[in-house]
Formats: structure tokens, C-alpha cells, sequence
């Protein structure tokens, strides 16, 4: 699916003459935006096509793995929700005002703390916030956000 995608830069699909709805489950989860399957009342009916349809129990479950799939899958931007605010805040560290800062004065590392709760900048943008001026006092013992840079 990704070399297809990759090298025509289109939709891809799949057209699936397997058994069971597992090939096209995978391909949906591998990015196929088509899915084209044979549909039959009756498995059973003379003809060769039938044995590899989808009956409607069947194309059924397919619609709903391709309704699924993206939601398993989820979206490539990361973002906090709201409902995990809490525990980042209660277990995470971040970056705290070790000293008063006041408004205009360039931020050196001494004036930097690491400790929890959480809630402002994360540690590891400690290399970015040293070297700002601040636009706004920040207290000792205080979470620096990045509106204070």
C-alpha cells in the first residue's frame, strides 16, 4: 500500500478474492481507501465467485472494521487531551523559576528547577528557554509556561 501511495501519490486499493473479510481488514489498516469484494446471498450458489463473496453478515462486519480502523488508528498530531491534564500534571516535571525572574531578564540555567507537578514547560526545552528574555515576572518556585518567554 505505502510504495503505491509513495511512488503515484493516489488512493490505493485493494481488490480482495480471499476468504474472510482478514485481507481487507489488513489492507484498511495499512491505508487502502477501496476495498472492492464480491457480494453473494448464498455462498452456496453454483458459480465461482461465490465461495469468496462477502454475504451481508459478512460485508456487514467489513463496513464496520473500515469505520474502526481510523479511529484505532488514530491521528498523526499528538495533542493533550483533557481528560489527561490531571495525571501529566501530577506525574510529570517541568520547568520551575528557581529564583524570582523578573520581566526583561535573559533566563540562565541557574534560575531553571526541574521538579513536579507538571504543567509548564517540559524539560526537555530546557536548551530553548535558557537564553530568553521573559515578557513577564515569573515567581520563584513557579512553572514556567511559554508565555512568559
Amino acid at each position: 500500500m505505502d510504495t503505491l501511495k509513495k511512488a503515484f501519490g493516489v488512493p490505493v486499493g485493494l481488490s480482495d478474492h480471499s476468504i474472510g473479510i482478514t485481507v481487507a481488514s489488513v489492507a484498511l489498516a495499512l491505508g487502502a481507501s477501496v476495498i472492492e469484494r464480491h457480494f453473494t446471498l448464498d455462498r452456496f450458489m453454483e458459480g465461482p465467485d461465490h465461495i469468496l463473496s462477502s454475504d451481508p453478515d459478512e460485508m456487514k462486519e467489513l463496513v464496520r472494521v473500515s469505520h474502526l480502523v481510523p479511529l484505532i488508528k488514530g491521528s498523526p498530531e499528538k495533542v493533550i487531551l483533557g481528560s489527561e491534564r490531571e495525571t501529566i500534571n501530577r506525574f510529570k516535571k517541568c520547568l520551575y523559576a528557581a529564583v524570582d525572574i523578573p520581566v526583561g531578564k535573559k533566563i540562565t540555567e541557574r534560575m531553571i528547577a526541574v521538579k513536579g507537578p507538571g504543567g509548564g514547560i517540559l524539560p526537555k526545552y530546557m536548551d530553548v528557554v535558557v537564553g530568553k528574555k521573559t515578557n513577564s515576572d515569573i515567581k520563584k518556585d513557579h512553572p514556567i509556561e511559554w508565555s512568559h518567554i
